[in-house]
C-alpha cells in the first residue's frame, strides 16, 4: 500500500499527524522538513494544502484529533500511516513530544514497533 491508496478520511489523519509532529517539536530539523516536502509532493501539494485547510478547521483539540484517529480502521492504512510518521520522526532524533505522539498511536492502532538489527 502506498499514499496514493489512503481513502480520504485515512489521508485527513496523515496530514493531521504530520501536522501534531511537527507542532511537537521546539524546531523542525531539516531531515524532518526535507520528509515532508516529499510527503507533500507524493500526495499532491494542492490536495495536501486542502486536508491541511481540512485538519485546522476540523479539529481544535488533541480530543478531535484522536476522535479521527479511531475511525482509521484498515490496519494497512493504519500501518502505512504510522510508518510514514515514524520514518519522518527517524530521520532526525525523536523528541519527547513526538514519541508521545507515537507511543499513543501505536498503543491505539495496535501496532506493534519493532526495530532491526543495523544492516540486518
Amino acid at each position: 500500500m502506498n499514499i496514493n491508496e489512503l481513502n480520504q478520511d485515512e489521508r485527513l489523519a496523515l496530514v493531521a499527524l504530520l501536522k501534531a509532529v511537527i507542532l511537537a517539536e521546539q524546531r523542525v530539523p531539516i531531515e524532518e522538513r526535507e520528509k515532508l516536502q516529499s510527503i507533500v509532493e507524493e500526495l499532491g501539494e494542492e490536495p495536501y494544502q486542502s486536508l491541511l485547510t481540512e485538519v485546522d478547521e476540523r479539529f481544535s483539540s488533541e480530543v478531535d484529533v484522536r476522535h479521527c484517529l479511531a475511525k482509521i480502521s484498515r490496519q494497512d492504512a493504519r500501518e502505512l500511516i504510522y510508518g510514514t510518521i515514524m520514518e519522518m520522526a527517524l530521520s532526525a532524533s525523536i523528541d519527547r513530544g513526538e514519541s508521545e505522539v507515537l507511543g499513543w498511536l501505536a498503543d491505539a492502532w495496535k501496532i506493534k514497533v519493532q526495530f532491526g538489527e543495523p544492516g540486518a
